[in-house]
């Protein structure tokens, strides 16, 4: 098969062998007409009617994808169209062979084909798309895209209701944060202008002091992921000049990182509300990144301080009342755990999910990951994984000084899908179950609620379920519930996460959604909305990404082939290519 590039004397070709040979299946007529007619056929030999319309449905998508295409790669540098497009082809050849390898398995809405795929480690289904929500999410993300290039071009964040814009990174975060949006739904001219944008306008010699945590996940994240996907090399550039300045961060008597790094000078200090110690989530969910960076570029010692940060989290006493789990904060000068609070909400949250996705993305092989995240999963399920009255709606508690606090974050929804991709070994099932139901009581956060939208935070009390938190009933356009619906349909195709995200979105659309983009709303608990007056960057880089891909086809962003950091951002999972450089950063396997 071949696919010429618009305007260039290039061709990509499909080998043959990386076509599926299918034998003692009837013979399909429409292989014979195509032949007739002259036309490469899709496999050789001869294929049963079901796989002749997967066949034909991957086809499409390829003559799809290169219609979208070639606008823009007209426009681009040859060897990088070529290269770009290339890359796609190959994708969609291994996606062919895989369907030519199941082509005697039952279908992925085949309920024993679900379970068995979960049982062997083959636990992504394939699943077609939903082309009219696919596009309905598409024009959202045009709609907050375009808004914000004509009232805030080059600021980190538009303000919809006032048509303004505001800084608080002044690395115009909605540019970097949504590059890989805009590649993935295909949004190729607005890529283009992006990129323009960050090779000439985004420069750190003359930047202050950042947050490291939100810097290292949105922008440096960002700026890899749309590297990856698109091979653009100005992308990598910038995204090594952020990491050699970010960096800086670790220099610390116990390599535990500041809060806030100067990316002009290099020094880094902690604001003053935390006494001189370091949150939890910001020093534990920086990994992905400065190994992904690390592998790119070929410099290991990228990696080696954040790493560093696993092993000696590892080493250190936990606090007897957490039960094993980890306090919220570590004292940078002692480098010991420091407080008597724990939550899988703000300041805990993403550093479970960094130790589980850190080792799935290296290839699910150093157990010194996996052990830590099976410690820590183990000691939630025995301390703070609750059942609410009447309901039995399962939530994750939080800890003060030993003593339950009953209260979940919005944040805590990522839990779910987190709980069902680490599912696997002795607990395999429980932890699946507690994904499944901890995303239903999300779903549930939303669909009791007047506006269809979940608060900030809920609190579980006897008798009721849950109530919207003391002053915590605004909604910020957060991800992290569609975030477990996208994870929860990719491994199991259960039509109720594709309907429940469709109702989070109508919501979205009804109540946040302003002539000039999208805002936070006050208090979700009133239909008569107040807006905050924010587009968040998140809502570009995950809300609209995470349902975008809810209603794809399982070939887009396959989750067998891809991590996504915390910020949606995903990255190619990387199993070779990990010497000793490396290795001696990885926690052991054992304690």
């Amino acid at each position: 098969m071949l696919l010429f590039l618009p305007g260039m004397q290039r061709e990509v070709r499909v080998p043959s062998s990386h076509l599926p040979r299918v034998e003692g299946a009837d013979s399909d007529p429409s292989q014979d007409e195509a032949k007739a007619g002259g036309e490469e056929s899709p496999v050789d030999g001869t294929i049963s009617k079901e796989l002749h319309n997967r066949f034909e449905g991957i086809m499409k998508r390829i003559q799809d994808r290169q219609d979208r295409l070639e606008a823009v790669l007209a426009k681009l540098d040859p060897a990088l169209a070529a290269e770009v497009l290339r890359d796609d082809v190959q994708s969609t050849a291994q996606d062919l062979s895989a369907v030519g390898n199941r082509v005697n398995q039952p279908l992925a809405n085949d309920n024993s084909y679900q379970e068995s795929s979960r049982e062997t480690g083959g636990r992504f289904p394939e699943l077609p798309e939903d082309r009219e929500k696919r596009a309905a999410v598409k024009a959202a993300m045009e709609h907050a895209w375009s808004n914000y290039r004509k009232y805030a071009w080059g600021l980190d964040e538009l303000q919809p209701k006032s048509k303004t814009g505001n800084n608080w990174l002044g690395l115009g975060a909605t540019i970097v944060d949504s590059l890989d949006t805009l590649w993935i739904m295909g949004m190729f001219e607005e890529f283009r202008e992006a990129v323009d944008w960050t090779k000439d306008n985004l420069n750190f010699h003359n930047v202050g002091s950042v947050s490291f945590f939100e810097t290292t996940i949105r922008a440096l994240g960002g700026l890899l992921a749309a590297h990856g996907l698109s091979k653009e090399p100005a992308l990598l550039e910038k995204a090594e000049d952020l990491g050699k300045r970010l960096i800086k961060a670790f220099e610390t008597p116990h390599g535990i990182p500041h809060a806030s790094v100067n990316l002009k000078t290099g020094q880094s200090n902690n604001p003053g509300w935390i006494r001189g110690r370091s949150v939890l989530s910001e020093m534990g969910t920086v990994q992905l990144e400065f190994l992904y960076l690390a592998r790119l570029t070929g410099k290991p010692e990228y990696a080696a301080p954040a790493m560093d940060v696993f092993k000696h989290l590892d080493k250190i006493e936990k606090r007897p009342e957490f039960k094993g789990l980890h306090s919220l904060f570590v004292s940078v000068q002692s480098g010991e755990y420091s407080g008597s609070r724990w939550s899988l909400g703000a300041l805990g949250d993403s550093f479970y999910e960094y130790l589980l996705k850190v080792y799935l993305w290296s290839g699910s092989q150093f157990e010194g990951l996996r052990r830590m995240y099976d410690e820590s999963s183990e000691a939630m399920h025995e301390s703070v994984v609750l059942k609410s009255d009447p309901s039995k709606l399962t939530y994750i508690a939080e800890l003060d000084g030993g003593r339950l606090v009953h209260k979940m974050d919005h944040l805590v929804c990522f839990a779910g899908g987190m709980f069902a991709l680490g599912a696997d070994g002795p607990t395999r099932d429980r932890d699946f179950s507690t994904g499944e139901e901890i995303t239903r009581t999300c779903h549930e956060m939303y669909a009791r609620m007047k506006t269809g939208i979940a608060p900030e935070i809920v609190e579980f009390s006897g008798g009721n379920d849950f109530r919207p938190g003391n002053r915590a009933t605004h909604y910020l356009l957060r991800p992290e519930t569609v975030e477990s619906f996208f994870v929860l349909w990719r491994l199991t195709g259960d039509q109720q996460y594709r309907d429940w995200g469709w109702e989070v979105f109508q919501a979205i659309e009804r109540y946040c959604r302003l002539p000039d983009g999208y805002s936070g709303i006050r208090d979700v608990t009133n239909a008569n909305v107040v807006y905050d007056n924010q587009q968040q960057s998140f809502f570009l880089a995950e809300t609209l990404k995470y349902l975008y891909l809810l209603f794809t086809s399982s070939e887009v962003i396959p989750l067998d082939h891809y991590v996504f950091n915390t910020e949606a951002h995903p990255f190619p999972i990387m199993k070779e290519g990990w010497n000793a450089d490396y290795l001696t950063h990885f926690p052991p396997a054992t304690k």
